[in-house]
Formats: C-alpha cells, sequence, structure tokens
C-alpha cells in the first residue's frame, strides 16, 4: 500500500498451499513501476524439498511522460524436481518503442552448447493508420541460426481504409522438415 497515493499494490507475497501440502510462493514487486509483477515464484513438497524456482528481472521504460512500461527483460528457472540436482533455464526478451516482445532468446542451460533458440518478430507499423502490433513475420531459430519455424501474416484494412478494423486475412506457416 502507497499511503501518499492511497493506492494498494497487491500483495507483497503469496503463498498456496494444496491439499497434498505442497506449497506455491510467489512474490511480487510494490514500487511505483513494477507494483504487481512476480518477482520469484517457488514450489516446494510437503517435506519443503524445492521443485522450481523462478527469478524474473524486470525493468521500467518509460514510453512518454508519464507513461511507464513494465518490461520482463529475464527469467532464471531452476528445474530442481525434489531432489538436489538442478537444471537452470534462463530466457531473455526485448522490446520495441510500443511495448512489442520483438525478440525472445531461450539461452537452455548455461553451460551446455546447442540447446538455445531464438524468435524473432516483425511487427506492422503504421502509425497514420494506426496499425500497431499485428505481426507479420514470427522467425524462430536453433542454435545454428537455422530457420526452424517460419509464420507470414497478411491484413486487409490498413492504410486504405484507416476506420475499417485491421484483419488477418492470410497466414502461412512453414517447419524445418516438413
Amino acid at each position: 500500500y502507497d499511503g501518499a497515493a492511497r493506492e494498494f499494490r497487491g500483495f507483497g507475497r503469496v503463498e498456496v498451499l494444496d491439499a497434498d501440502n505442497t506449497v506455491a510462493l510467489t512474490a511480487f514487486a510494490q514500487d511505483d513501476c513494477l507494483k504487481g509483477h512476480p518477482t520469484h515464484q517457488e514450489v516446494k513438497d510437503a517435506a519443503g524439498a524445492l521443485w522450481t524456482r523462478t527469478e524474473s528481472t524486470w525493468s521500467c521504460q518509460e514510453v512518454a511522460p508519464g507513461i511507464r512500461f513494465a518490461r520482463l527483460d529475464q527469467t532464471d528457472a531452476v528445474i530442481q524436481d525434489g531432489d538436489a540436482s538442478a537444471r537452470i533455464v534462463r530466457s531473455r526478451f526485448e522490446y520495441d518503442a510500443y511495448g512489442h516482445v520483438v525478440a525472445a532468446y531461450d539461452d537452455g542451460e548455461p553451460g551446455i552448447a546447442g540447446d538455445e533458440r531464438s524468435t524473432k518478430t516483425t511487427f506492422l507499423s503504421d502509425t497514420s493508420a494506426w496499425v500497431l502490433g499485428k505481426p507479420s513475420l514470427i522467425q524462430t531459430r536453433d542454435a545454428g541460426g537455422a530457420v526452424v519455424v517460419q509464420r507470414r501474416f497478411a491484413y486487409a484494412g490498413s492504410a486504405a481504409s484507416p476506420s475499417a478494423p485491421v484483419t488477418l486475412v492470410k497466414e502461412e506457416e512453414w517447419l524445418k522438415g516438413s
């Protein structure tokens, strides 16, 4: 709670206990920009053994005077499955000026080569007709940089008729090996 602004910022921490005594804990940011966004999540079994833990790294971007956007920059997930062994998986994200995710990098496990992949998205950007946020191309690449999945999108109703809704008229998908 921010007393000066009289604003409830959500719970700082939430614990959920199920019938098997599994505990799911989520911690939330409480500052001005990131309020309500999860920063830490973990699941433990009835004996207290950790199964998963995720740390989320956020940043705040001012997109216009007085308007801020909370960006998820990175997640680090630890998967332990209740024992001492652990697997760490990292994901990173990049955004355009409108807050759309234009690149997602799944780095896989640090120290293990070849399990990485990336997905890049190209969006339509017609500000005169206010056509934003519609993907035109999405490509997923493997660790070597080869395209393994590609999707193309075509729309109708853009600059020719700004008042008409923009609708998807065609979607093509290509999978490597198919």
